[in-house]
């Protein structure tokens, strides 16, 4: 290079040349020891379980760890290394070989870990799902061994496994994936694809055993219950509909639910009016040609002492109670109206807290630090360091990764903040099975491990990897023009919100960055043509280097940065009186030419709407519901005194309202967590509405009628019952899931009624009675009412009883179906014959009214030879 009076001079003997990289204020530690760390992730439609799959059998071969084989393919490739070549699905065993045989193996004193794989909850839902589908199975297929001829029984439990697999070909023709979602869709019809063949082999079962031969029996049970089974596997298509109505992230979530109940009880219909049939006549015809041997006589013999015990015993038990209740069936009616408003009452009460997402126990816990502004890194990483060591002393404790200098979003992955005085620990707990304290109870006892010790940190905020929708208790957006208007609003909020116990880890996301020098030229500078922009431009050259050159070398492009000795950037004093070159080459002190003001700085600039917006966020302790917190800010009761003496409670402006008042230029909304809920609960009585009215319409065509469809629909809020106090006997709160249980419950409840209806109708035009066609409809369905709702609930039970966290989340809705179905089948059995009576005798009234005379009385027929009678006096299945 050549100097300004050109003469030639050496770049070593002017400036320091060295080789290094990037300067990075980051630390990375992982269980205490110093570390590095590489994030993988998958891309478009890649498979997440297989990469994740792939990068540990790649660590295993870096450690030298022995391939261990997990399908077919791999075991037959381990017996038979030959086959390598010929077999497909291998993926792993490669990525293990390239781990074996990498050209740069782990230095010597380190290790190569996994930690924070996400991809084990994705495996964990599947097993889970896929465990509890088994288990549910097993149960119904179980039960209808025990209730139902052992034919019966296999040719339903083959229909089921049919429904399934077509299930699965209808979704892939579709495009639904397989996923938490759909998984849990199919748990929940498990029970339901039963019952559909249920009703018909029933029927088939039960005109067979009446003398008819197999095949006509095959053909008229069929034709007897056909269009009761479509309507009932049409309410229950109609019922989770009202899912497709919710907005927000909880209608993302259960968006591909009802798609899945749709393509199983369809094929659960097809199943069993085209396929079940002709199996259940071929078998009975084989077993009237069959001659009885010594094990098919003992299996006949516990038949027949099963149907006496269910014939004999509790169809006529059943039947005197019915009557006996439809001659009380004012006192029925109000007694069961008494228990439903003793169950809102529970809600209403508090006994029943209603949740809206709570937060479940989790396996990784997030603590996010931030120490004020301009604190050295070496610090942070002291303040870390003592929250690992408090953190790595809990017996829950599986595994540490920290990151000191960086803040990232554990969804997305993108750095949110780089700085010296914040940092992000990753804590993993053992699996739930495996520990006594929940994920929160860790987070109590580190916060108390803590007390005391980093009292010089700004902020440190506790936040947890969830199974389901995720998010923080409570959340706040404040939006306005002016930023100063902005962070004094936040600061009477926090305020607020700290004056409720249990509230705390109170945080917003107007993040303040480092501190900074701001230029301003002086008018001695203008008159040398500086301008603001020269002048940062050449002091970033001094501090940060100027990217002078670009060559390529080691398989990359190296930057050659020209920038001033680290003496220098780490001095203000020598920056400030630095040398500046003028647009017309002549160097000047800094300080003639421009003065410097210091200032804070933004992390990130948030907006909403095109205005400024702060985001507020705050958890709540265990055991105190967001939902009471909320309440309580947007409606304070007070007492005031009222006449003589008296005092009256009414409700005051809210202490929301209050911050409201007195900043009116910014706006004050709820966000996040509470957002959701207003447009799930704005959407969802829409949605309700919707699958009544076709509930409605579907129940009218079948039964010819505008009225026996009311009748019918009455029974479903009587299933509130189970739904609450299922609740309170498992311990669970209602949650915004339960809901949906709740309306996806409304159409299952509907199909027993409907069938109940159907052979009541049937009963009544053969000329019975209206008690009479009651208590015998009653009696002739009473088992298969009673099967319907043992398959289903038993379908749901091991997801009820399941310890998972990732399951938690579910449960709800879980116990609403199973618990509601319950008390509604009770209500069912014993409450819907009053009410159809009641209505009957409220049409005496009006017939009454309108003729002025008393309605005929009505002549019984002789039923000896009805269907009804006969399906009592004959063995059923």
């Amino acid at each position: 290079r050549s100097d300004t009076r050109g003469r030639s001079v050496k770049l070593g003997d002017v400036a320091d040349v060295t080789d290094a990289f990037v300067d990075e204020q980051l630390y990375y530690r992982f269980n205490g020891q110093p570390a590095t760390n590489l994030t993988v992730f998958k891309v478009g439609e890649q498979d997440i379980v297989k990469i994740a799959e792939m990068v540990r059998a790649y660590v295993d071969g870096q450690n030298d760890k022995p391939f261990e084989p997990a399908s077919f393919s791999e075991r037959l490739v381990a017996r038979i290394p030959t086959m390598k070549d010929k077999m497909g699905g291998l993926e792993r065993l490669k990525a293990w070989e390239l781990g074996v045989s990498t050209q740069n193996p782990i230095p010597v004193g380190a290790s190569l870990v996994t930690n924070t794989d996400l991809a084990r909850f994705v495996e964990g839902r599947l097993e889970l799902l896929l465990r509890n589908a088994k288990y549910g199975a097993i149960l119904v297929f179980a039960t209808l061994l025990i209730f139902l001829n052992w034919r019966v029984a296999m040719w339903v439990g083959i229909g089921l496994v049919t429904a399934i697999m077509g299930t699965l070909v209808l979704m892939s023709w579709l495009d639904v994936t397989l996923n938490l979602l759909t998984m849990f869709g199919l748990i929940v019809v498990l029970g339901l694809l039963v019952d559909d063949a249920i009703v018909v082999a029933e029927n088939i079962q039960a005109r067979h055993d009446r003398g008819e031969p197999s095949l006509e029996a095959a053909i008229n049970g069929t034709d007897q219950v056909a269009w009761p089974v479509v309507a009932t596997v049409m309410t229950s298509v109609v019922a989770f509909l009202p899912l497709t109505f919710i907005r927000g992230q909880i209608g993302d979530l259960l968006g591909a639910l009802p798609m899945v109940v749709a393509c199983a009880l369809i094929m659960s219909l097809i199943e069993s009016l085209l396929i079940l049939p002709s199996h259940m006549g071929h078998s009975l015809a084989k077993r009237d040609k069959s001659k009885p041997g010594k094990s098919v006589s003992r299996v006949r013999q516990v038949e027949a002492w099963r149907d006496h015990l269910v014939r004999d015993r509790l169809i006529p038990a059943y039947g005197r109670l019915i009557a006996t209740l439809l001659h009380f069936r004012y006192i029925a009616i109000g007694g069961a109206a008494c228990v439903l408003m003793i169950s809102l009452g529970m809600v209403k009460g508090g006994h029943v807290v209603f949740n809206f997402l709570p937060s479940s126990d989790s396996e990784t816990i997030i603590i996010d630090i931030n120490m004020p502004i301009g604190f050295p890194i070496e610090q942070t990483n002291e303040v870390v360091g003592r929250i690992e060591s408090v953190a790595m002393a809990q017996d829950e404790f599986l595994g540490i990764g920290s990151v000191i200098g960086q803040r990232a979003n554990v969804d997305t992955g993108a750095a949110e903040a780089f700085a010296p005085h914040v940092a992000q620990i990753f804590v993993e707990l053992k699996p739930t099975e495996q520990r006594d304290r929940e994920s929160k109870l860790v987070i109590e006892s580190i916060r108390q491990g803590l007390d005391g010790k980093i009292d010089d940190a700004e902020r440190v905020t506790y936040s947890e990897i969830q199974g389901g929708p995720a998010g923080k208790d409570i959340t706040l957006r404040v939006r306005g023009d002016s930023p100063e208007r902005l962070e004094a609003a936040i600061v009477d909020l926090k305020a607020c919100l700290a004056s409720y116990q249990g509230v705390h880890d109170i945080s917003d996301n107007n993040d303040v960055g480092q501190v900074e020098l701001k230029p301003r030229v002086k008018p001695e500078g203008d008159a040398l043509g500086f301008t603001t922009e020269e002048v940062a431009r050449q002091v970033r050259g001094y501090l940060y280097g100027i990217d002078a050159h670009v060559f390529a070398a080691d398989q990359e492009d190296i930057d050659v940065r020209v920038r001033a000795d680290e003496a220098t950037r780490r001095s203000l004093y020598a920056i400030q009186n630095a040398w500046l070159v003028s647009p017309t080459g002549i160097p000047v002190p800094m300080d003639q030419v421009a003065d410097f003001t210091e200032s804070l700085t933004y992390a990130t600039i948030n907006r909403f709407n095109r205005q400024r917006a702060i985001t507020l966020e705050a958890s709540v302790a265990p055991g105190i519901s967001p939902e009471t917190i909320t309440s309580k800010l947007t409606s304070e009761p007070t007492e005031e005194a009222g006449w003589f003496g008296l005092r009256s409670e009414v409700t005051g402006p809210s202490p929301l309202d209050k911050v409201r008042a007195n900043y009116p230029d910014v706006t004050i909304e709820m966000a996040g967590r509470q957002q959701q809920m207003a447009d799930a609960f704005g959407s969802l009585p829409l949605g309700f509405m919707a699958a009544s009215v076709m509930i409605y319409v579907i129940l009218a065509w079948l039964f010819s009628s505008y009225f026996q469809p009311l009748v019918v629909m009455l029974v479903v809020p009587f299933s509130l019952v189970g739904v609450i106090w299922g609740h309170l006997l498992l311990g669970y709160d209602l949650t915004f899931l339960s809901l949906i249980g709740f309306v996806a419950l409304s159409g299952i409840v509907v199909n027993d009624s409907l069938i109940l209806v159907e052979f009541y109708n049937r009963m009544r035009e053969k000329g019975q009675p209206v008690r009479d066609a009651m208590v015998a409809a009653g009696k002739a369905r009473l088992r298969a009412i009673l099967l319907t709702t043992i398959t289903t609930v038993l379908g749901l039970t091991p997801l009820i009883l399941e310890r998972s966290f990732q399951a938690k989340f579910l449960i709800p809705m879980a116990i609403s179906i199973a618990m509601g179905l319950i008390s509604a089948t009770v209500l069912i059995l014993i409450v819907l014959p009053c009410v159809m009576v009641i209505f009957d005798d409220i049409a005496g009234v009006l017939y009454y009214l309108w003729h002025g005379r008393p309605r005929p009385i009505e002549q019984t027929a002789d039923t000896t030879s009805t269907e009804g009678t006969e399906h009592e006096r004959t063995p059923t299945a």
